[in-house]
């Protein structure tokens, strides 16, 4: 056969197989440009908006500023108000003023009087006890008010000089505080004793609790 012969293509076979995948790689760039085309065709309006609107509005100071400050309460006198005071009160035992050994002490519904005074050694009777001198007193208390006084809530404590060093009590010889209840007008009578030095007796003060939250009975002064 001629070189001139025109049934023969003159292109090799490796020419060949190099347009062919020119053709295929041409289709499916163009199939990929048909398939964009579509999508944004039917893509929806809110999802092709200018996206400047989302980041003017993230970015607008005003707007983080007025978020941040809303809040709580943004008036100025109200943040400045000062908080309720929590302190407690500066006597949460408050006494009433103090009267002299001999003389009745008066408070809401009650009398209280030291009717005697004695001086005796206090008994060993629990651990601790120590054998010492000691006062003994005798109190009386009437029920001034219109209902029965809860005597089991009275309590006597003493205390030595100016500076109220608690003397420690003894139950004998003699002992009996007061206990149950009592009615409006009656009395009762009980005794306590306190370790009180000879030597410390001319400023001792003696304070009856009657009730919880009510101010005590206070006497106060030399006693024998």
């Amino acid at each position: 056969m001629s070189a001139e012969d025109p049934s023969v293509d003159p292109v090799g076979p490796k020419d060949n197989r190099k347009r062919n995948i020119a053709w295929i790689v041409g289709g499916v760039v163009a199939a990929a440009a048909i398939v964009t085309a579509i999508a944004f065709a039917v893509m929806p309006r809110d999802a092709t908006a200018e996206p400047g609107a989302s980041a003017s509005a993230s970015a607008d100071p005003s707007a983080s500023a007025s978020a941040s400050a809303t809040p709580g309460s943004t008036d100025p006198a109200a943040s400045a108000a000062p908080e309720e005071s929590t302190a407690p009160d500066a006597n949460p035992f408050p006494e009433l003023e103090p009267v002299a050994p001999q003389e009745p002490g008066e408070a809401t519904g009650i009398t209280a009087s030291l009717v005697k005074f004695e001086s005796v050694t206090g008994e060993v009777v629990g651990p601790g006890d120590v054998a010492a001198a000691a006062v003994r007193v005798t109190l009386d208390v009437t029920n001034t008010g219109s209902s029965p006084l809860d005597l089991n809530l009275v309590v006597m404590n003493a205390y030595m000089g100016a500076q109220r060093d608690p003397a420690e009590t003894y139950e004998q010889p003699g002992g009996s505080p007061v206990n149950g209840s009592l009615a409006p007008g009656e009395t009762a009578t009980g005794v306590y004793l306190f370790r009180i030095p000879e030597d410390r007796r001319d400023d001792v003060t003696f304070v009856v609790d009657y009730y919880a939250g009510q101010p005590a009975i206070t006497f106060r002064g030399p006693v024998p």
